[in-house]
């Protein structure tokens, strides 16, 4: 990405993080608002849940942003019904990780331990690269093909005192160590990474150290994704609130939403113009479930609204130019209990199933692009 651009995403990244409290929200009306959040350094709450520059369909999904045709490309991506989740292995890895877990504690470490031996296992190489304030976990699978392009799939481990965590990020650890088991026993052209990011919630921290690594040493990011917070859904009306701004810049897909009765049972794709094609295969993976799903494609023209779209691990592979995407229940947007505000964050608050559709749709689309 040309420096100029880079700069522009800089600028617009900043602005996100300056922005620590919950970003105003409209109801069904348009005119409520979210309470704040937190203005003591925690990271602002992830984004989401709404929008598309495609076509809405009546379902609440959306034609993703970009080039192609969702049915051209579903014939690309395989079925999500070929992939065998197993529901015992991710409750039990849920169980273990939801927990307090602040950088430096206890369970913070145990977490980080599961994931380096649990990839190990799997036979990922694994590496735990230490940055100037944390630890990622990184297992890798090298690709026969394409060696140096790198797949990456990855969610952050750690979270912030007094909360335990389930949906965030608990949920997306777990689905991250499914999908390493799904994909890890096979070889594919390109390199597969799992990775376990740490300090999220303290502004990005592992993975921009992560992204910087990979930047320095030559070698290609086909894509990253980032997931984010991926078990929290309800089919009840009234359960989505709407970023503002949303309304202009994805008016196709809040108009379905809104259809929808603002009914939180859908999952949200965030990617860079350079992920297109990657939000492409999502949305055919999510169709042929079939998952609810909206697909939100960040430009730089958005201006104040994309700072509630570079609020988690993705963005720092954008800042580095590389095509990067989140999948996210759309955190505080839907999830009242986002950073235990109102309520603790618990997995019996979850819905287990749609977390299931998460991962096993994400895993066909992974497949796919882990060859092209």
């Amino acid at each position: 990405m040309a420096f100029s651009v880079r700069t522009r995403w800089v600028a617009a990244l900043a602005v996100g993080w300056l922005l620590a409290g919950v970003p105003a929200c409209s109801s069904a009306g348009g005119d409520d608002a979210a309470d704040s959040d937190e203005a003591d350094g925690q990271k602002p709450p992830i984004d989401s849940g709404d929008g598309e520059d495609g076509d809405a369909t009546p379902d609440g999904g959306a034609t993703p942003a970009g080039d192609g045709d969702r049915d051209d490309v579903s014939t690309m991506a395989p079925a999500p019904g070929a992939f065998d989740f197993d529901d015992a292995s991710y409750r039990a890895d849920l169980e273990f990780i939801t927990g307090e877990r602040e950088p430096g504690s206890e369970h913070w470490q145990a977490v980080q331990d599961m994931c380096a031996e649990r990839l190990t296992d799997l036979g990922f190489d694994v590496t735990r690269p230490a940055y100037e304030t944390g630890v990622n976990v990184l297992g890798t699978m090298i690709g026969e093909g394409a060696p140096d392009e790198l797949v990456i799939v990855g969610a952050h481990y750690d979270h912030i005192p007094g909360c335990p965590g389930a949906d965030d990020n608990a949920t997306a650890v777990a689905g991250a160590l499914e999908l390493a088991r799904l994909l890890g026993g096979e070889m594919h052209a390109r390199t597969l990474v799992i990775a376990c990011w740490d300090e999220e919630e303290l502004g990005l921290l592992g993975s921009a150290a992560h992204a910087g690594e990979i930047a320095e040493s030559g070698m290609e990011v086909a894509v990253a994704i980032s997931l984010e917070m991926i078990g929290f859904a309800s089919d009840e009306p009234d359960t989505q609130m709407v970023p503002v701004g949303f309304d202009l810049a994805f008016p196709e897909a809040v108009a379905a939403v809104r259809d929808n009765d603002l009914r939180g049972d859908f999952i949200t794709y965030i990617g860079n113009e350079p992920a297109a094609g990657t939000l492409e295969l999502l949305g055919a993976s999510a169709d042929a479930l079939p998952l609810p799903s909206i697909t939100l494609q960040a430009t730089e023209a958005l201006g104040p609204v994309l700072a509630n779209l570079v609020r988690s691990d993705h963005a720092s592979f954008w800042l580095n130019g590389a095509p990067g995407v989140m999948i996210t229940d759309s955190a505080n947007f839907r999830n009242p209990n986002y950073h235990c505000q109102n309520g603790e964050d618990t997995i019996d608050t979850l819905d287990l199933d749609f977390a299931a559709s998460v991962v096993v749709t994400t895993t066909a689309a992974v497949e796919r692009e882990l060859n092209p």
